[in-house]
């Protein structure tokens, strides 16, 4: 519903493009949103669970929490 033929960064929700990037050094960042960030990325980044699971260093059981957990 914008104005323009093109949709722009300013016609995206606020929380959407700012949930997409990164925190800079020094950003105050609760270690549990860093670890659902990184969660996410690593999910995007594999091909499947089993994958994900040896990247992140966990079983598919605490995976699978942490994805309830986060919404994932």
């Amino acid at each position: 519903m914008g104005n323009d033929k093109l949709i722009g960064i300013d016609d995206l929700p606020l929380k959407r493009v700012a949930a997409d990037t990164l925190p800079s050094i020094g950003d105050p960042i609760s270690l549990e949103k860093l670890e659902e960030m990184h969660i996410r990325r690593v999910l995007a980044a594999t091909r499947s669970i089993d994958e994900a699971c040896r990247v992140l260093g966990m079983d598919s059981v605490t995976l699978w929490r942490r994805r309830k957990k986060y919404g994932v």
